[in-house]
C-alpha cells in the first residue's frame, strides 16, 4: 500500500546512502547532452539481490541476465558490482559479451540468449570472447561449425530443445529416436562442442509439481527426461557432460514451484533477469526482500486542474473527487509501475514519487508506458509546478531530500522531453546514468 515501508527500505535509504546518492547525482556531468532523466544505479542493492537469489537457488548457480544493456541499468554498472560473486552471464549482443569479458575476466562463462546472425558469430569468435552460442536447428549448428572451422577455433554451443512446442527456437521433438539421430549428427560436426542443453518453457507461476496435466509441468519433465538422456549419451562418447538449463520468461526461480527438489537438483543454474534488478516478475519472489536498484529524478512536464467527476488514465480507472484535483505529468513511463494506480491495483514494486521536500505524490489512473500521472499536491499541501524535480521509483523512505541544490539540479536536467524509458528497452538517449 502507498506510504508503507519496511526495515529493508529504511536501511537502503539511510543518511549515508542518501548522501552518496545525492553527491553523485549532483556531480554527474550532463554537459554533452540534454538529459530529461537522471538515473542512479544502486550497486549495493545489486549485490544484495544477487546474494538473495543465490541463497534461494543453492546449490544451483545464478546466471545474471544482461540483455538490453542490463535492462537499461548499464552492463558496466551491473557487472562491476556482482563480478566478485557471479561467474555466469547471459547476453544478446556481442558488444555486451565484450564488456562482460573485460569486466568479469576470463573465468566468466557467457551465454548468448538468442540465435546469432552470421556476422555476430564471426565477430564473437574472431575476438575470442568465448561465448556459448545458441543452436536451435541443425542448420544453425552447421553454420556455427563452418564459421569455427574457417577461423581455426572450437565453439561451445547450447543445444535448445523445443519441449514446450513454442515453435520459435529449438529442435522439434517428434520422437526420442528423432532427437537421438539429430544429436549424432551434431556430434559429428567439427569444431563444435555441446556445452549445455536448454529449453524455454512458458510461465511456471501457476502450477505445482503434483499437477501432472499442466502444460508447463509436462514440458519441464519432458526436458529433464530428454536432456538427461542426451547428456548421458554425450558423456558416454568420451566428451564432457553438458550442463542442463531450463528457463522461463517469468522467472527461472519459479521452477521451484514446478519441479520437485530432486528434479531441480539435476539443473545446473538458474537464469535471473528482472529479479536481479529488484523487480520480481514472478509471485514466487514476493517474500524474498529484493531491493529496487534504479532510482531516477525527472522534471514535471505539466500541471493542470481536473474538475469533479473527470477521469484520469486508461479505462476510466480513476475518477476525480468532489473538490477537483491538480494533476501533474511526467514524460516517462516504467514497466515496474504496474498497470493500475496504487491503492487499487497491485504494483510489482513499491513505486513512489517524492518531491524535493520529501512529500509523497501518489499515482492516479492506469499508467502509460511513456506518461506518468500523479497527484500534484502532497500530504503537506505543497503543489508541484511544471519544472519541479521529483524522485521516481524510489523507496518510501526518501530521507534527506532537503539537502538537494534544486537550482543546480534543474539546470542539469535541460528542457528535453524524456524519451520512452523503461527498464525493458534499455538506455535512452535522453537519460544520464550513474552508479553509487
Amino acid at each position: 500500500m502507498p506510504g508503507s515501508s519496511t526495515a529493508a527500505d529504511v536501511n537502503v535509504w539511510s543518511s549515508d546512502r542518501w548522501s552518496a546518492f545525492s553527491a553523485k547525482l549532483l556531480n554527474t556531468d550532463c554537459s554533452n547532452m540534454s538529459a530529461g532523466l537522471l538515473v542512479g544505479i544502486d550497486q549495493s542493492a545489486l549485490v544484495h539481490n544477487f546474494k538473495t537469489v543465490q541463497q534461494r537457488v543453492a546449490p544451483r548457480q545464478v546466471c545474471a541476465v544482461l540483455k538490453s544493456d542490463a535492462y537499461g541499468h548499464g552492463i558496466d554498472n551491473v557487472v562491476s558490482a556482482i563480478a566478485p560473486a557471479c561467474a555466469l552471464y547471459s547476453v544478446t549482443e556481442t558488444w555486451e559479451a565484450r564488456r562482460v569479458r573485460a569486466l568479469a575476466g576470463d573465468h566468466a562463462r557467457i551465454f548468448r540468449m538468442k540465435i546469432a546472425t552470421s556476422s555476430e558469430l564471426r565477430d564473437a569468435i574472431q575476438h575470442r570472447l568465448g561465448v556459448v552460442e545458441m543452436a536451435g536447428s541443425l542448420g544453425k549448428a552447421r553454420e556455427l561449425s563452418e564459421v569455427s572451422r574457417s577461423l581455426g577455433v572450437d565453439t561451445a554451443v547450447q543445444l535448445i530443445l523445443d519441449v514446450a512446442g513454442l515453435g520459435r527456437n529449438g529442435l522439434p521433438i517428434s520422437s526420442d529416436a528423432n532427437i537421438a539421430k539429430d544429436l549424432d549428427y551434431l556430434l559429428g560436426l567439427p569444431n563444435l562442442k555441446i556445452a549445455s542443453i536448454g529449453a524455454h518453457i512458458p510461465n511456471p507461476d501457476d502450477c505445482v509439481p503434483t499437477d501432472c496435466d499442466n502444460v508447463v509441468v509436462r514440458a519441464a519433465r519432458r526436458f529433464l527426461r530428454l536432456a538427461g538422456g542426451l547428456a548421458d549419451h554425450i558423456a558416454a562418447s568420451g566428451r564432457d557432460r553438458p550442463a542442463l538449463d531450463l528457463f522461463s520468461s517469468a522467472s527461472s526461480v519459479a521452477l521451484d514451484r514446478t519441479l520437485t527438489r530432486v528434479e531441480r537438483e539435476t539443473l545446473s543454474f538458474d537464469r535471473i533477469g528482472t529479479s536481479l534488478y529488484g523487480n520480481a516478475a514472478s509471485d514466487a519472489f514476493q517474500e524474498t526482500g529484493l531491493r529496487q536498484v534504479m532510482h531516477a529524478f525527472a522534471p514535471v512536464c505539466d500541471v493542470f486542474r481536473r474538475p469533479q467527476g473527470a477521469t484520469i488514465g486508461y479505462c476510466e480507472h480513476y475518477r476525480v473527487g468532489d473538490l477537483g484535483e491538480d494533476i501533474a505529468l511526467l514524460g516517462i513511463g516504467w514497466q515496474t509501475l504496474g498497470r493500475e494506480f496504487q491503492g487499487v491495483g497491485m504494483s510489482l514494486t513499491p513505486t513512489f514519487v517524492k518531491n524535493l521536500y520529501n512529500g509523497t505524490h501518489f499515482l492516479v489512473g492506469r499508467q502509460s508506458m511513456n506518461i506518468i500521472t500523479l497527484r500534484a499536491r502532497d500530504e503537506t499541501g505543497r503543489t508541484l509546478i511544471a519544472g519541479d524535480l521529483v524522485g521516481v521509483l524510489s523507496s518510501p523512505e526518501f530521507a534527506g531530500l532537503t539537502g538537494i541544490d534544486t537550482a543546480s539540479l534543474s539546470a542539469r536536467m535541460g528542457d528535453c522531453q524524456p524519451e520512452y524509458i523503461t527498464h525493458l528497452i534499455g538506455r535512452s538517449a535522453a537519460s544520464v546514468r550513474f552508479s553509487f
